[in-house]
């Protein structure tokens, strides 16, 4: 599927363990600043839709936290995507109970469906492009997009 970061389950199967979450990365292109539509469209491996059943944490004593996002129901918008699909972020929770708290990393809700844009570059904090992770919500009967700061997109 060529996302990095990003890992599909088919049927009841658990997931493919990325271990070495950044080790992919080193054969892919870098990341580039994205000052427009094209731009943004360049670095994009994909656009799926899907709701939020999981949101977990990893530790690792080498990479430290983790974020583990679990997407269902997932359809692709642009590009393709497997039914199912997990995200891991950098941040989350150490051993000792405090919290890394990453900026420019989507944060995601349980149970809340998202429209988000995947990379197709290398990547150190998310496999999400530039936080391009939009809240899907229902306005006076109309399906909206919500940004991370709560204003429509």
């Amino acid at each position: 599927m060529g996302l990095t970061g990003c890992s599909a389950a088919s049927g009841d199967e658990a997931p493919a363990r990325q271990e070495s979450p950044l080790a992919a990365e080193a054969s892919l292109r870098p990341p580039r600043a994205v000052d427009s539509l094209l731009g943004l469209f360049d670095q994009t491996a994909s656009v799926v839709e899907g709701e939020v059943t999981d949101v977990r944490g990893e530790y690792s004593p080498r990479t430290g936290p983790w974020t583990v996002v679990t997407l269902g129901n997932v359809r692709a918008h642009l590009g393709t995507a497997p039914r199912e699909l997990r995200l891991k972020q950098a941040g989350g929770v150490l051993p000792d109970g405090r919290q890394l708290v990453v900026s420019h990393v989507p944060r995601f809700v349980r149970g809340a469906r998202y429209v988000v844009f995947l990379r197709n570059t290398g990547w150190s904090l998310s496999p999400v492009l530039d936080e391009h992770a939009f809240r899907v919500e229902s306005v006076a009967g109309r399906e909206v997009l919500v940004g991370a700061e709560g204003g429509l997109v």
